[in-house]
């Protein structure tokens, strides 16, 4: 949205008296904060600038974006770890999608801790979580 040239991530925070708010954010090769906020705690942000998203974020995307442009060499993408791959869950349930789902999407997931085989959608001889007493 600010014209930012690299990989970015953050996490925003409110105080809850909304005296403060603030953005973290990070690159691969830089992290900034943006705070907003009043010393003392009896005034407050309003006017809908008392959250961090609202207030913070835009100041640090367009500040990152300044940095993007003017230093190139911090931009670089983000290394995705070898044990994470795109698997398809099922919306529904969370689990790894089979050929039964029907609102199904592609996520990042540690494939070393792989969630099971959708138990709502798989036909009832493959389900193992249920117990029939005979």
């Amino acid at each position: 949205q600010y014209g930012i040239q690299v990989d970015v991530a953050g996490k925003t925070g409110t105080s809850q008296d909304y005296a403060d708010a603030w953005f973290v954010g990070y690159t691969p090769s830089i992290s900034t904060a943006v705070w907003v906020g009043f010393d003392n705690p009896s005034k407050k942000l309003s006017k809908g600038f008392q959250y961090g998203g609202t207030v913070c974020a835009p100041i640090w995307g367009r500040m990152m974006a300044n940095i993007s442009r003017k230093f190139s060499h911090l931009n670089s993408e983000f290394m995705r770890p070898t044990r994470v791959n795109d698997t398809l869950l099922c919306i529904e349930s969370g689990e790894l999608a089979t050929e039964y789902c029907k609102q199904i999407k592609s996520y990042l997931v540690n494939i070393e801790i792989l969630p099971p085989r959708c138990r709502l959608h798989s036909p009832e001889e493959e389900r193992y979580d249920i117990f029939y007493a005979w």
